[in-house]
């Protein structure tokens, strides 16, 4: 059985200590009964009397009930046997008296315990407000005071006794006149409580700044009885408030808004600039209004965390989104300032906050510019290459219709001209998709590159589309290993470093050197880039450019390589910022070579992937495929009918029946009447009355699991950015051939989710 503690058995024994002298003050009573008979006649209850209400003064109900029938008990066991026994009149008399004593002893008894209870409420109410950190005082109606607790002596100078009995303009420091006392007054004598801010003379003669409430205490009847005065020490407070003040006021003719806040939001100081920059006065805002409330503030964060930053580190600055008074929107940089009291108390939040609405806006519009500028350039890239890929096109075109003719002559040796027509046709699809990456329409695909075949395809349409005046020499090593990169963006830094080199020229006669080799950097040996990195050691494709131009003075080699800058007339404003980014991307390094009237020299460094095997061409899409055929229907969309046709004969080699349709609002119908039967819909994007990506939804809407595969002759890019790559069975670009069509079908039939009959 576990122990009592102490403070139970303290307990126990004041609780027993109370019955106790109860019983005690009754036994006194018999003693003194029995000594001096004449205290029992003629009402021996009635000497008991004193000792049951001392009882019950002392210890309560409890007690005094207990010494109520103890002495009930005493009368007649004890002291009528010691008087002989013998029932007299008096002794009637007593009995009768004994049960008018019990009933009346019963209610003094409980009308002073309740005061005893009482009296311990009193005392508990009394112990909170001593321990209080604010002044709590008590007065009459004549403003003397009747009680102070331990703050108020320690806030005025003055000892308790001192201080009671003295009235309570003792405090008094002249700084108020008698119409401010008269205020006071006449707030409390309308039951109403009186607060505001005043000066207070100390014991010492020094005076504080208090903060003090006046409460009325009326009784029952209504009638005014007391006065309780509530007081803080607001003296730092102020203080802080005023140093506040004066720091703002210097800054009251800037521009910016500078207010002062309490920690609870209300505005204390508004400058002339936060007029200016909100639209309310002053007068309007101070004292009236929370802050946030009046600004309607959005924060980059949750309050609570920007203030638990301030309180730490007694400073914050950020973004806000704030409502002037027109209920316009406005961005302010936004700085706050801690104050604290002498205790380390924080007081007031100072706020300076810059209007970089027109800051924000130009920063939004100069990224604007920017993207413009970047996608300026490939246009201007395009319109370069437009020329040569003219001819390029025309020397495919040329190859087509030869193969075609020779077919037309002798059908028997149709087997041997097919592959080159082909191979011409994927050319071409190649020169296309190379245009749409430098449109943004294709997506960017990092893979194993021949670097050396595409910068040797760059120089041959370069050739015919430069100045006759210059001359383009190129040394490209052919076991050069691959590069893992994106064959598009490696094609634009050839293509813009060889016209760069080109328009250096200008019209006089000159060349432009390329050349492609493997180089290796030794360890130990590591030499810097443009940008002062140390290029790390490995093996690099090396891809050099020179021109015996005019060269670049030092202004522009330092500034060649910035988004804005362009020197159109020296030749070197073409795309650099990008080929810079290019390269940086890829892993590589760039270095820049130049002197004024000899030429410039660029140097490319691009990381190989295995220095030790050459490039390894990927199978030809013209080899034979695997011999596939499936089945069911496919519904084939497309608008233009020669492209329709050959799908459709080839979708019905692999196997499968074909409806077709020409639009996609006929296409929706069509599936409609037929969705039981259709296992999958091939579909163009590019068409009228409803495009491809309006039918694509329709379908998904109607079943979200039908695979379609989407054929288009946009880029991948400008496809995925509307439509989830996840939604897409396949995507097939044109052209295709049969072998390419017949691995996407089998890829998306396999993918399809069987149908549940």
């Amino acid at each position: 059985m576990p122990m009592a503690s102490p403070h139970t058995y303290r307990l126990i024994f004041r609780h027993f200590s109370r019955y106790m002298v109860a019983l005690g003050l009754v036994g006194a009573c018999v003693l003194l009964c029995m000594g001096i008979p004449q205290l029992l006649a003629p009402r021996p209850y009635l000497a008991f009397w004193p000792m049951v209400v001392v009882a019950a003064e002392f210890g309560g109900i409890g007690p005094g009930l207990l010494a109520a029938v103890a002495s009930i008990l005493c009368v007649h066991f004890i002291l009528n046997p010691v008087l002989g026994g013998a029932l007299n009149l008096f002794d009637w008399v007593g009995i009768t008296s004994a049960g008018i004593f019990f009933a009346g002893t019963s209610v003094v008894i409980i009308f002073i315990g309740r005061k005893w209870n009482l009296q311990s409420l009193q005392r508990l109410q009394v112990a909170a407000m001593e321990s209080a950190t604010n002044g709590i005082a008590l007065t009459d109606v004549q403003g003397v005071l009747l009680w102070v607790n331990p703050a108020f002596c320690t806030m005025t100078g003055y000892t308790s006794m001192e201080i009671v009995g003295k009235n309570y303009r003792l405090l008094d420091s002249e700084k108020q006149n008698e119409a401010f006392y008269n205020n006071i007054w006449s707030t409390v004598l309308k039951r109403e409580v009186w607060h505001g801010d005043l000066v207070v003379r100390r014991k010492n003669g020094t005076t504080y700044m208090e903060e003090r409430s006046v409460a009325p205490v009326t009784n029952a009847d209504g009638r005014l009885i007391n006065c309780v005065i509530i007081m803080q020490d607001i003296t730092e407070r102020k203080r802080t408030e005023v140093v506040l003040r004066e720091q703002a006021d210097l800054l009251n003719l800037t521009h910016e808004s500078i207010l002062v806040r309490t920690m609870d939001n209300i505005i204390t100081f508004w400058n002339k600039g936060a007029v200016i920059q909100y639209g309310w006065e002053a007068e309007e805002v101070v004292g009236k209004i929370t802050t946030h409330d009046l600004l309607q503030t959005q924060f980059p964060l949750p309050i609570d965390e920007i203030n638990n930053f301030l309180l730490i580190n007694n400073f914050w600055e950020g973004e806000l989104t704030q409502t002037k008074r027109d209920g316009s929107l406005i961005t302010v940089l936004s700085r706050w300032a801690l104050q604290r009291d002498k205790s380390n108390v924080p007081v007031a939040i100072m706020e300076i906050n810059s209007d970089i609405t027109d800051r924000k806006r130009a920063e939004e519009e100069k990224l604007i510019l920017e993207q413009q500028f970047q996608q300026a350039q490939k246009l201007e890239s395009l319109g370069v290459l437009s020329g040569g890929i003219a001819h390029d096109f025309n020397n495919i075109l040329a190859i087509i219709m030869g193969h075609c003719s020779l077919i037309e002559m002798d059908y028997e040796k149709a087997r041997d001209h097919v592959p080159e027509i082909e191979k011409a046709a994927t050319r071409a699809a190649e020169l296309c998709r190379q245009m749409l990456a430098y449109a943004g329409k294709a997506q960017f695909v990092q893979a194993q590159v021949n670097i050396g075949e595409l910068v040797n395809e760059m120089v041959n349409m370069l050739r015919s589309t430069i100045k006759q005046n210059i001359e383009i020499q190129s040394t490209i090593d052919t076991d050069i290993p691959a590069i893992q990169a994106d064959a598009s963006q490696i094609r634009q830094v050839a293509m813009n470093l060889i016209i760069n080199a080109a328009e250096a020229i200008g019209d006089a006669q000159g060349v432009v050197q390329v050349s492609l080799a493997k180089t290796k950097i030794k360890t130990g040996h590591s030499i810097k880039d443009y940008l002062g990195k140390l290029i790390p050691p490995g093996w690099y494709a090396c891809l050099e450019v020179t021109d015996n131009g005019s060269g670049m003075s030092d202004e522009t080699y330092n500034r060649i390589f910035e988004p804005f800058y362009t020197t159109k007339f020296t030749g070197r404003g073409l795309g650099m910022s990008a080929i810079l980014g290019i390269v940086t991307t890829q892993g590589g390094n760039l270095q820049l070579f130049s002197q004024v009237g000899k030429g410039t020299t660029f140097k490319v460094y691009l990381p190989l992937l295995n220095s030790d095997s050459a490039f390894h061409e990927a199978p030809s899409l013209i080899k034979q495929a695997e011999q596939w055929r499936g089945s069911g229907t496919i519904l084939l969309v497309e608008d233009e009918e020669p492209i329709m046709q050959v799908a459709k004969a080839m979708l019905m080699e692999l196997g499968f029946e074909v409806i077709e349709a020409r639009n996609g609002k006929e296409a929706l119908h069509i599936y409609q009447q037929n969705a039981y039967d259709i296992i999958l819909v091939m579909t163009d994007m590019g068409m009228p009355v409803m495009d491809g990506y309006n039918l694509f939804l329709e379908l998904k809407r109607l079943n979200a699991v039908l695979p379609i595969v989407i054929s288009s002759g946009f880029g991948d890019a400008d496809i995925t950015s509307r439509i989830s790559r996840d939604d897409i069975a396949g995507l097939i670009s044109k052209p295709y051939n049969f072998n390419l069509l017949q691995n996407v079908i089998r890829d998306a039939v396999g993918h399809a989710v069987p149908k549940h009959t």
